[in-house]
């Protein structure tokens, strides 16, 4: 009986960690470049550990935080300084699910403060809500 209950405790824990790690992996898909530049490649690594990694067209490669992945569901967070090392810079959060071999995130900005600048601010084309969507490669 005791064989019994470890064999199903062993499989239920690891049916529980490939739920968790669902959504870990890499992620590449297309992002409208800001101003009159025409898409961008990102490339996102999510990693079961909490981790993972954002880059976004020649930019420099950026870590992520509060990454978490729980099933289909996805959130994460990255740091975007301020341009030319002026200013605070701001947070950009992204949340989504995962649904096969696609990754569809909802992104919202945070503290993008200051004045409002040439072209309208960072994130918010529309107004309405963005939305980038990934392929598991």
């Amino acid at each position: 009986m005791r064989v019994k209950f470890l064999f199903v405790f062993a499989a239920l824990v690891a049916m529980s960690a490939i739920a968790y790690a669902h959504g870990a992996g890499t992620w590449t898909g297309e992002a409208q470049g800001r101003g009159r530049g025409g898409p961008q490649m990102v490339t996102v690594v999510l990693n079961a550990d909490g981790t993972g990694t954002f880059k976004q067209g020649d930019q420099p490669e950026g870590e992520l935080s509060e990454v978490m992945i729980a099933g289909n569901n996805v959130s994460f967070q990255r740091m975007v300084a301020g341009r030319g090392g002026r200013g605070a810079g701001f947070t950009v959060s992204y949340a989504g699910e995962v649904d096969g071999d696609t990754l569809t995130l909802n992104i919202s900005v945070e503290g993008r403060g200051g004045r409002g600048g040439r072209g309208g601010g960072r994130g918010g084309r529309g107004g309405g809500p963005q939305q980038l969507v990934l392929t598991r490669q």
